[in-house]
């Protein structure tokens, strides 16, 4: 097996393969072959930023090959690029998750260090990327290792934000084994699997809330129009002094508490629906924001806006105590400085009053079926 990448110039390419060294007691072995009409020059290139390295998490030499028409180098062990030692584990959502983990946290721990080694020992001789540098994974233990040549896309590796769960090394797993899946998962408390599948990250049913805002509601307005509370509640604004009203109220969800009760009770819920096909469209709601708007430079007759009281917008009924959305009234325009009379949507239109906006966004997190699978 073998990946390839060409060089800048496009003059050579260097590939990358696994090999068993004839005479050689150790394992398999990796070996960059450079071919082309700049071979030797990039072998050269490269030969002179390896041949001064020594740090666990860098690709080491091990022999150098040179003659008229190949150049190569030979490195201590197996190498297989991160992507594709990733497919070795698609079968497994807990290895593949542990794996991406890790990874992640290498890449924010020993890669800072590995790459501050780089940066003190060849100064400013190599200008690099150290954030595009190729990531190769060291099996059965899963170590990683950089490379200081270019490497394809096989090697790249995007950083996630695995740090929040503070996945940890367990250096007596072999991911080959058949009770790796167990050690690992026995190594992770509940919360700390949930936190961690919660990062990898469409509505088809809505379940029972799961976490439930403490902050009292209450519209958020811009443009410093200047209003009244009435006594039942209902904000006031007269129109001969607003043209222009933006208000929002906006339900924050705990972001990395939510997904561990979703989680928790997930498989049943969709057992009891008879749901398999589509659990990924699922969707666990984090944000809510509801905003009401009047965007209208045109003359507003003299009249009143009121704006119902944020608490409308939660239902307050069982089953459905802790849900929210619009009121049948949210707002409406009236003549009546104390609101009784009502103006409809036709009359105002008709008198001059500007249309009301109201507008739902919906954030949320949503998993693929092999977590649900894990789980």
């Amino acid at each position: 097996m073998f990946w390839s990448c060409r060089s800048p110039d496009f003059r050579s390419v260097r590939r990358v393969y696994t090999a068993k060294l004839e005479g050689c007691k150790s394992g398999h072995m990796t070996v960059a072959m450079y071919e082309g009409d700049g071979a030797e020059e990039a072998w050269s290139q490269d030969l002179a930023k390896y041949e001064i390295v020594r740090h666990p998490n860098i690709m080491q030499l091990y022999v150098l090959v040179s003659t008229q028409r190949l150049y190569a180098m030979v490195f201590y062990d197996e190498l297989i690029p991160y992507r594709q030692f990733l497919r070795c584990f698609q079968h497994s959502p807990i290895l593949s998750t542990y794996i991406m983990a890790y990874c992640s946290i290498v890449k924010t721990t020993e890669f800072k260090e590995a790459t501050n080694y780089i940066k003190r020992l060849f100064r400013n001789l190599y200008p690099m990327d150290y954030d595009d540098l190729s990531i190769w994974i060291r099996p059965p233990a899963g170590e990683l290792c950089l490379e200081l040549a270019p490497g394809g896309p096989e090697t790249s590796f995007e950083l996630a934000r695995w740090w929040e769960s503070h996945v940890l090394r367990l250096d007596n797993v072999s991911l080959e084994t058949p009770d790796s899946e167990d050690m690992i998962i026995s190594s992770l408390s509940e919360d700390h699997y949930h936190r961690l599948y919660s990062q990898r990250g469409t509505c088809v049913g809505i379940t029972k809330p799961l976490v439930l805002p403490k902050e009292e509601l209450r519209w958020y307005q811009y443009g410093g129009a200047p209003s009244e509370v009435l006594p039942n509640s209902w904000i006031r604004y007269e129109s001969r002094r607003r043209r222009i009203l933006k208000l929002e109220l906006q339900l924050w969800l705990p972001v990395y508490k939510l997904p561990n009760p979703w989680l928790v009770q997930a498989n049943r819920i969709f057992a009891e629906i008879e749901e398999e096909t589509h659990v990924e469209d699922y969707v666990c709601v984090d944000y809510l924001r509801f905003s009401l708007r009047i965007a209208d430079e045109c003359h507003i007759p003299e009249g009143y806006l009121f704006i119902c009281p944020p608490q409308d917008l939660c239902t307050g009924t069982e089953p459905h105590v802790n849900s929210y959305q619009w009121p049948a009234c949210p707002a409406y325009w009236s003549l009546d400085p104390s609101g009784a009379d009502h103006l409809s949507p036709e009359d105002a239109r008709m008198l001059g009053f500007p249309p009301i906006h109201i507008e739902t966004f919906v954030q949320g997190k949503s998993w693929e079926r092999s977590v649900y699978k894990g789980l």
